[in-house]
């Protein structure tokens, strides 16, 4: 029974091994998300209070764009904005938008990289933004 199991640990661990390195290889495909481009919309659903739209925007690295946000929001406390950042902090704050109203911002280029973003006052709503 000792050899079965010394045949089959290594084999295990060879096939883990495999594995491991090809999930971690580099050869994965770009993130990609919706909306992107220099135009980006998100929005705050009546119907969806406190959730975005999407969780994943996308525009061009080294390029200003716009992200237009819609805020359906009518609860009282669903003042929503978009704040985008990395681990080394800010990099754009949104303006609020106070609920049932619309504002465009104009965001300065982004350096090549995935971001956050959330909603200063509900950071549960959030996502990832990608400069690429």
């Amino acid at each position: 029974m000792s050899a079965v199991r010394l045949f089959v640990l290594p084999a295990v661990c060879i096939t883990f091994t495999t594995f491991a390195l090809t999930a971690c290889s580099g050869s994965s495909p770009d993130a990609t998300c919706s909306p992107n481009g220099t135009e980006l919309h998100i929005a705050v659903l009546e119907s969806q209070s406190h959730q975005f739209t999407t969780d994943c925007l996308a525009a061009p690295s080294g390029v200003p764009f716009t992200i237009r946000f819609d805020n359906q929001d009518i609860s009282p406390h669903g003042n929503h904005n978009i704040h985008i950042f990395d681990g080394d902090g800010s990099s754009f704050v949104g303006d609020i938008a106070p609920h049932g109203t619309s504002i465009t911002y104009e965001v300065p280029a982004f350096e090549a990289g995935t971001y956050e973003f959330q909603c200063d006052a509900h950071p549960a709503m959030n996502g990832a933004f990608i400069a690429k």
